[in-house]
């Protein structure tokens, strides 16, 4: 139904437009099911995809799609072993939207990641 009939339809039969409304959003709410794949300590939560082009997308707790941009960042990640030294470390893929929020490389909302520097080699001379 275009424009032009649904505001008629508002003005002749508010009771039938009504009923028109209700479907609309019943459809659209089926259009973005809530994923179980989203369960996070039993309770819906934001989680990241990716399509195979390549392209990532946010579903929503709800069920919707997230529209904003999503950036990709690179931080160098180190850890320890089992005696408390550190080990060489990794890079990793963080994912920021626009709306502040960030997401690890498993699709999982996350805190912003702390920059963790390469450790310099250092030559001792004696």
């Amino acid at each position: 139904m275009d424009d032009k009939q649904l505001a008629f339809l508002r003005v002749t039969d508010p009771e039938k437009y009504k009923e028109y409304m209700d479907t609309q959003a019943r459809l659209e709410k089926m259009k973005y099911p809530k994923l179980d794949s989203n369960v996070k300590n039993d309770e819906f939560v934001a989680r990241m995809y990716e399509r195979f082009s390549g392209t990532k997308y946010v579903v929503e707790a709800d069920g919707s799609h997230y529209q904003g941009k999503i950036t990709q960042r690179k931080y160098y990640r180190r850890y320890k072993d089992e005696c408390g030294r550190y080990k060489p470390g990794f890079w990793s893929y963080f994912y920021e939207c626009e709306d502040g929020r960030w997401f690890d490389g498993s699709g999982w909302i996350c805190e912003k990641p702390q920059e963790q520097r390469k450790p310099v080699d250092e030559v001792i001379e004696e």
